[in-house]
């Protein structure tokens, strides 16, 4: 971005505008004379200047040294300065991120002791941030609360979660009295409200937090919300809301059609080439490609797919077809040694991932393209992610996940491959906000322009994609509305006694995004202000009082719905002995769902899984204890009955089976028998052997098999086995917290351990090795059948030693290690193993002392 205040950039020279600031571990340190980078402009704002010296200095990148006429236009509104609530919605790279970053930092060097919670979606958005937020709030202790990461928030200053997550911080900080300290909350990609499977733990939140005496500040950032859920959303957090329209670069929108290509603009296509391509591309998309890349101006293509299996196939096919001659299309230069090299070093980190180098994505990349789905490890896709940034991948072939998903600003083209999904035997198009946030990862910067093409099968597809282009955002449909599981939720409020019977529940509902009405004259007076803002190129800032008088037939029904679900859940609760007849009391079973942050149908399940373990557990088979690890969504294909995976299974775990499903091992080969002739389980059950299938891949992987060996066994990405292991891994924390609430003490205990093989994906005797953080399984199992079992082993062996063994485990130079690596790889694990025991030495003392204080001496 150009500075306008090249000469006006000048040495901040009164120090920190705070007196102290929170580092690792919750300390407080005093800072003073510490010179920043700022300008006239952000000193008007009252931005901070140890965040104007990371914006102007780009740290992390890009620089920023000039806001936007709308950033400007609401950090000077009188709103802001009194830190109101607000939503804000913009474009895609519109700056909206930015937005809340200000109001973290202003918060932060105001008050050090004050806490802020930022939510996203996905656990990869969630990584994201957090690392960027290391770098731009480095005095600060930036906190990730994700894939099993973190524990409480009783220390830091910024926490990054998931929406889930989020619930559970929320629960603690209520539960131990802390959540006064927590002063601002960020809700990212608040659209989500709307989503079938995640809508209502992100409504539900916001329920939750205005049920708080002493309410926080909550900031709403979305891309695809349009003015009347906006106008809800300020509504629900009783604040504002902030529109902007405008794009850093105006997007141009294509349909590819037949070999043609068509330009649409208001509603009309107008065609605009023919497009030539070799005889098996049926769709014609390397035309759309190629020009592209053969500019060389380090602009890529993004391309989105429906399946993992597509993404695969495409970028096979685009890496074996770019370089072939097409009529009409410039011809794509070699690449100059820098760039191979880059590449090389690219396959180089792949290889020394724990699956080892997937050719096809090698050689995918030494062409410039990669592909990006759940299917491939998360560090194979955080390496595909590094070459995205870096220029070294320019054409990303992903599922449908990426749309919002990394920053990727150097897109300047994306292509729909299908703009049409499969649901119950139908096909049907993709909803115009999906479309929305796939089209804004193109044309992110002022200097990159961006289209889009959306590819067509048939005229009827072609007519339907113009329609699509032209249907504005539709109005979000809460989950309450769809008959959303509120119960949970409704639970909490009672066992976090932020509510204590039907009249505050019922005021909890009217929270709800659900109940809020908008009525014309307040429709109206958003359209006169977004006018009248248009004219002026900044936002409206503008608190819409509610006016109700056209609204009263909705409201009597919205009072009679609120009363309706309050009654049925009370009844549910009770019934489940949750809560207390008449007193509405937590029982101690509905206090253990909301301590260790389940649903209460995961709950019960646990509960009766429990009770059946506390009367029988089978040692024997670790395939007892994971059946509680397991989550109730797996993400795992069931294989049919007639698959001889089962028979294996079942002659493996018929006892621990028999225990949990009370099936005979004669049932079970009924069961075989039966699929044969087409017979389906119930859904019941089909959820129950989907759990027990989880367990038996998790099983394997603590037993020590190779990731590529369950792929081979279970016909399962390893993507797929890390998502579950992560989740399954959070599933025991909270399995973990639940018995330990319902004082089966002596299960929790087993299950913190168990837990821990888990995570580690080993045998019980290598978990002391495992927690040295720069070693792998595979160094772990060396170093055991070594005789190096415990952290004083390594601190007392040489550092040859330790080298021949590292290398041994990870394959030698072959596996793209070199002598550095491994020399690198062996000081690390020296170093950790030292401090690990020194720690591990003090808690030994402390132990002892307190033991002996126990027995009087």
């Amino acid at each position: 971005m150009k500075s306008h205040y090249k000469n006006k950039s000048h040495k901040h020279k009164s120090g920190v505008s705070t007196n102290a600031v929170r580092i690792s571990g919750g300390h407080l340190l005093t800072k003073t004379n510490v010179d920043y980078d700022s300008t006239d402009e952000m000193d008007e704002l009252m931005i901070p200047p140890f965040f104007q010296h990371a914006l102007i200095n780009g740290i992390p990148p890009p620089k920023i040294t000039e806001l936007r006429p709308w950033q400007k236009g609401l950090l000077a509104t009188d709103d802001w300065k009194q830190n109101k609530s607000c939503i804000v919605v913009s474009p895609t790279s519109g700056g909206k991120t930015l937005i809340a970053e200000i109001a973290i930092a202003q918060l932060i060097d105001d008050d050090p002791n004050a806490r802020v919670i930022y939510a996203l979606p996905f656990v990869a958005l969630a990584m994201e941030k957090y690392i960027e937020f290391k770098q731009r709030f480095s005095m600060f202790d930036v906190r990730p609360f994700f894939q099993n990461l973190g524990g409480d928030f009783k220390s830091g200053s910024i926490a990054i979660c998931t929406y889930e997550k989020a619930h559970s911080l929320f629960n603690q900080a209520v539960k131990f009295g802390y959540f006064d300290q927590i002063k601002l909350i960020i809700i990212d990609e608040i659209h989500m409200i709307g989503d079938d499977n995640r809508g209502i733990v992100v409504e539900s939140l916001l329920m939750k937090l205005r049920m708080l005496p002493k309410k926080p500040r909550i900031i709403c950032l979305s891309a695809t919300v349009n003015k009347i859920d906006a106008i809800k959303i300020s509504m629900v957090i009783d604040g504002y809301f902030t529109i902007c329209e405008q794009r850093t670069q105006e997007l141009r929108y294509y349909i590819s059609f037949e070999g043609k290509l068509f330009r649409i603009k208001d509603s009309e296509a107008s065609k605009i080439i023919t497009n030539n391509s070799i005889k098996s591309d049926n769709d014609k998309i390397l035309p759309l490609i190629k020009p592209l890349i053969a500019r060389k101006n380090g602009q890529s293509c993004l391309i989105f797919v429906n399946t993992r299996n597509e993404s695969n196939r495409i970028a096979l096919f685009i890496s074996q077809n770019i370089d072939k001659e097409i009529p009409g299309c410039e011809e794509i230069s070699k690449d100059n040694e820098k760039i191979i090299e880059g590449r090389e070093k690219l396959i180089s980190e792949l290889a020394k991932c724990s699956t080892g180098l997937d050719k096809c994505l090698g050689g995918c990349i030494m062409k410039g393209i990669g592909y990006h789905h759940a299917g491939l490890l998360l560090e194979e896709r955080k390496i595909v992610e590094k070459g995205i940034k870096s220029g070294l991948i320019n054409i990303i072939v992903a599922t449908t996940t990426l749309s919002a998903g990394i920053n990727i600003s150097s897109v300047s083209r994306v292509i729909v491959y299908n703009p049409y999904r499969k649901s119950d035997n139908k096909k049907t198009i993709i909803s115009p906000s999906l479309l929305q946030q796939m089209a804004g990862r193109s044309g992110r910067t002022d200097t990159t322009s961006g289209d889009v093409i959306v590819i067509a099968r048939s005229s009827y597809e072609f007519n339907e994609i113009i329609k699509l282009y032209n249907t504005p955002i539709p109005c979000i449909t809460s989950n309450i509305v769809k008959g959303g599981d509120m119960n949970s939720y409704l639970l909490q409020t009672l066992a976090l006694r932020l509510s204590n019977g039907p009249f505050t529940m019922n005021e909890f509902l009217k929270n709800s995004f659900a109940f809020q009405i908008v009525s014309t004259n307040e429709y109206n007076l958003s359209k006169i202000l977004n006018q009248k803002d248009s004219k002026k190129k900044n936002p409206k800032s503008d608190k819409i009082d509610v006016l109700n008088e056209n609204n009263s037939d909705e409201e009597k029904n919205n009072v009679e719905r609120s009363k309706a679900i309050v009654n049925d859940c009370l009844k549910y609760l009770v019934d489940n002995n949750l809560v207390e007849d008449k007193t509405y009391e937590a029982t101690k079973l509905g206090k253990a769902i909301t301590s260790s942050n389940l649903s209460i149908s995961e709950g019960l399940r646990l509960n009766e899984a429990v009770k059946k373990i506390m009367k029988m557990l089978c040692l024997s088979d670790s395939l007892h204890l994971l059946y509680l690890c397991i989550p109730n969504q797996t993400g795992i294909y069931l294989p049919p009955f007639t698959d001889n995976t089962w028979e294996t299974i079942f002659l493996k775990h018929s006892h621990v089976i028999n225990l949990i499903t009370d099936k005979t091992q004669e049932d079970l080969r009924r069961m075989i028998i039966q699929s044969f002739n087409g017979k389906k389980l119930s859904q019941s059950e089909m959820s129950l052997f989907e759990r027990i299938y989880a367990g038996c891949v998790l099983e394997k992987l603590i037993d020590e098999h190779s990731i590529v060996e369950i792929e081979s066994m279970f016909k399962i990405d390893r993507g797929t086995i890390q998502i579950l292991q992560t989740s399954s891994g959070s599933y025991a924390g909270q399995a973990t917290k639940f018995c330990e609430e319902m004082d089966y003490s002596i299960l929790a205990a087993a299950l913190v351990r168990f837990r821990k093989r888990l995570e580690f994906g080993v045998k019980d005797e290598l978990i002391e090795l495992m927690e040295i953080p720069s070693i792998t399984r595979e160094i772990a199992r060396d170093l055991y059948n070594n005789d190096i079992k415990t952290t004083i082993d390594i601190c007392e062996m040489s550092r040859r030693d330790l080298y021949h063994i590292v290398k041994k485990a990870k394959g030698g130079f072959g596996s793209g290690l070199n002598d550095n690596d491994i020399k690198s790889i062996s000081r690390s694990i020296k170093s950790e193993a030292k401090k690990l025991s020194k720690h591990k030495n003090l808690l030994d003392d402390y132990a002892e002392k307190a033991t002996l204080n126990a027995m009087g001496k």
